[in-house]
């Protein structure tokens, strides 16, 4: 492999000079990563550019893999914070709906969707859509009525 020119080293020593990962900057790094910031965030926070950072990154592997872990920082508060607020029913009954869908969750069954298509044309006409010429939409045909619809705007 050919020796790299005077150039070439100067270049690489201006970029490890400029590129410098500091205590502070490792700090910094904590503390962003710990509010599980972007990537534009974290090079905005800390002045520096996606380059500069994947540099990093490539560079101290294992520090940036501590702090990828504190990305979950936030989850565990916010998992603290609903744990804390059990004693109100409504938060329970929240966190069962979720925690526990199949036991507690909202089952479609549970969802009562009843559709009055004269109401909802109704409402499309108030709002200045144009009605349906001749059709009862009850006894239309789904896609027929869509195609009604469509036809409808296009004319």
């Amino acid at each position: 492999m050919a020796r790299p020119t005077k150039k070439e080293q100067t270049a690489r020593k201006i970029s490890k000079a400029v590129s410098k990962l500091t205590p502070e900057a490792v700090q910094k790094l904590e503390q962003v990563f710990a509010l599980d910031a972007s990537l534009k965030e974290i090079c905005f926070y800390l002045d520096i550019s996606e380059r500069t950072f994947y540099n990093w990154k490539e560079r101290n592997v294992e520090l940036f893999q501590r702090l990828e872990a504190l990305r979950e920082k936030p989850v565990l508060k916010a998992r603290g914070t609903i744990i804390s607020s059990l004693d109100d029913p409504k938060n329970s009954q929240w966190y069962l709906e979720h925690k526990k869908k199949a036991e507690f969750g909202v089952k479609p069954a549970d969802v009562n969707v009843n559709v009055n298509i004269a109401q909802i044309l109704d409402t499309l006409e108030g709002n200045g859509l144009p009605a349906l010429k001749s059709a009862d939409p009850a006894i239309i045909e789904q896609e027929e009525f869509e195609d009604a619809i469509h036809e409808q705007h296009q004319g």
